[in-house]
């Protein structure tokens, strides 16, 4: 009699044997069955991680934009360092314009991370995924950890780079060649560190994201997983396999991805046999609904699969605008006008998956120059009309596709509003009249 597991094994070749026959005959497969052999290989141990590449891409983006961050700042010690020669210490007042330029940095892009977590978490469990939900549960990991994360460089950055420019100082006839040198044997400036901060923060930030959800979907246990070839190291091989109860400590007093510097570990849920019969019967359980593809009303993108082709018939007929919100001119000196909109009609008649607001370079039946706000999100308005604002441009003037134009600068936009920046400063920025 055959083991469950190698039962699963036999079902997953069969299934992927399908997939390439299909794919050789150019025959289509269902999307969901797509999806689900996906989560099922994600779920089952010692195969690699499904989602590499989408991680490895973040990792690399990351990767670069520290780079070329560690090539200023060794530019700006040394400009500095030239400028103060009798004072060996450069001052806090230094350290704290770096914190906010390197907050610029990471802050959207661990956010970003966090939110694909989740949606990779929803992906393995096979739930619908809640995109409002998780843009803000990201949002708030990523500010808390951020905190965390700047202490800890500038820490390391500052304990390297004091006694370099000390010595530089105290040393007659040292050349601003020297210092550069000097700064780039510490390690601190250069594409390296760069490189391990950034695979060690991807790999965070998408393990926070998946827990996240998986607390939020109810599943309690969750498995470590590492691609158990001769690249894991003694550090992570024996915890691969391993199911803890989120929260708890796996072995040597590790909670969670990465288990140390460069790790690229990942999690799985581990699904029970109550969940299981719950995600058969599309029920709800612990903070969502599972998918059930006969289940169409519990799907708004299978009803409107492209925001493009919504049925916008009701619009003609009615008008979901409760009253003016703001209006202003934008970089091209054309109008613009900010709306408070009845957000529940909107989801109701036209787009199921509309939340706190829209632009019509996303939504093309929202008139070009108007920006709709759900009415009820009373505390988002001006944050919402700066990240639409500039989604809006980027995908009409810099031809940005939307995940580009909404995960990038509409949300480093957003979050500097939530991170001490003027609001209405920055809706002037943008072109909006003064309330």
């Amino acid at each position: 009699m055959q083991s469950k597991a190698n039962l699963r094994g036999a079902i997953l070749n069969t299934a992927e044997y399908l997939k390439a026959w299909c794919d050789a005959n150019d025959m289509p497969i269902p999307p969901e069955l797509v999806t689900r052999l996906d989560a099922a290989k994600a779920r089952t141990k010692y195969l690699p991680d499904p989602h590499a590449h989408v991680k490895l891409a973040a990792e690399q983006h990351l990767a670069t934009a520290l780079t070329g961050y560690f090539t200023g700042l060794q530019d700006r010690i040394a400009a500095y360092a030239e400028k103060r020669k009798s004072s060996k210490d450069i001052p806090l007042s230094f350290w704290t314009g770096e914190d906010t330029t390197l907050l610029a940095i990471l802050g959207p892009q661990l956010t970003r991370m966090a939110y694909s977590g989740m949606h990779i978490a929803a992906e393995k469990a096979g739930i619908a995924f809640d995109s409002s939900m998780a843009n803000q549960a990201a949002a708030d990991w990523a500010a808390t950890y951020t905190d965390t994360l700047l202490q800890q460089l500038n820490t390391t950055t500052q304990d390297g780079v004091g006694p370099i420019v000390e010595d530089w100082i105290n040393t007659d006839g040292a050349t601003m060649g020297d210092l550069f040198q000097s700064l780039m044997d510490t390690g601190l400036m250069g594409a390296d560190r760069a490189s391990m901060i950034a695979t060690t923060e991807t790999t965070r930030a998408f393990a926070q994201g998946e827990i996240a959800q998986y607390s939020q979907m109810g599943i309690t246990q969750m498995r470590w997983q590492t691609n158990n070839d001769e690249l894991v190291c003694d550090i992570c091989e024996p915890l691969n396999g391993e199911v803890r109860t989120i929260g708890d400590e796996f072995d040597d007093g590790i909670t969670d991805p990465p288990g140390h510097v460069n790790c690229r570990c990942w999690l799985t849920p581990v699904v029970s046999e109550k969940h299981i019969k719950v995600m058969a019967e599309g029920t709800d359980a612990g903070g969502g609904f599972w998918m059930n593809p006969d289940d169409k009303s519990k799907l708004p993108s299978q009803i409107n699969p492209d925001p493009k082709k919504a049925d916008a018939t009701w619009l003609k007929d009615n008008n979901p605008r409760v009253s003016e919100f703001l209006t202003g001119t934008d970089e091209n000196k054309s109008p613009m006008i900010a709306y408070l909109v009845d957000g529940d009609a909107v989801r109701t008649n036209v787009w199921q998956d509309w939340t706190s607001g829209g632009n019509h370079e996303r939504y093309p039946w929202i008139p070009d120059g108007e920006y709709w706000l759900d009415v009820d999100n009373v505390k988002e308005y001006k944050k919402n009309l700066a990240h639409e604002t500039v989604e809006d441009w980027d995908m009409r003037d810099k031809g940005d596709d939307y995940s580009d134009a909404h995960s990038y600068h509409a949300n480093v936009t957003e979050y500097k509003m939530r991170h001490g920046a003027t609001e209405d400063d920055i809706l002037k920025e943008l072109g909006w009249n003064a309330m």
